[in-house]
């Protein structure tokens, strides 16, 4: 099965070089998925290439997130005082608010959690209003005018090197079993 060592060695070339995108090196994978016909492998590549919206996210695809918020208080004949960008007392609130607000599990594709990466601008996930009104019992005389949870680019990076760490020991497993792994190019 030299074939598929070859196939093997080209895609660890691709993963370690920065200058090719994990998204198109999962393109060949799910190739090679293909030819060995491993379900396991195929599944994973697809979800990774196409998202996990609506499925179960893998434990590294979990991230953590600030709450943040823009507050307002009425201050009488003086109008509105504001406070933008305020972090949010999540240990403040119900212990069962405290997981799905201190962090998140990211379901996009690797192409788009590159582009992230990539424009390296700031991402957040709307708070849904229902929650506003357990910040405002705390936070009293405030009351939150919006919230999000803001997302770390360091911890996309996090996520997309995982995926690479992942896949490269998997390759380096299979190719045990289909070939040499002191043969592999990145080895000489």
């Amino acid at each position: 099965m030299k074939n598929i060592s070859d196939w093997i060695d080209n895609i660890i070339e691709d993963l370690v070089n920065p200058t090719i995108k994990l998204s198109d090196t999962l393109l060949k994978v799910q190739v090679l998925a293909f030819k060995i016909e491993n379900e396991k492998l195929k599944e994973w590549t697809n979800l990774e290439l196409h998202g996990y919206v609506g499925k179960e996210k893998p434990d590294y695809r979990k991230i953590p997130c600030n709450a943040q918020g823009n507050l307002i208080q009425n201050a009488g004949f003086q109008g509105v005082w504001t406070k933008n960008n305020t972090s949010l007392p999540v240990e403040y609130l119900d212990k069962k608010y405290w997981d799905p607000l201190m962090s998140i599990k990211m379901d996009s594709s690797v192409a788009e959690l590159e582009k992230m990466v990539k424009d390296n601008g700031s991402y957040q996930v709307n708070i849904p209003h229902a929650v506003y009104s357990q910040f405002n019992k705390v936070l009293s005389p405030w009351v939150v005018d919006s919230a999000w949870l803001a997302i770390s680019i360091n911890s996309v990076e996090g996520i997309l090197s995982t995926i690479k760490s992942t896949l490269l020991n998997f390759l380096l497993e299979l190719n045990k079993e289909f070939g040499d792994n002191d043969n592999l190019s990145i080895m000489k």
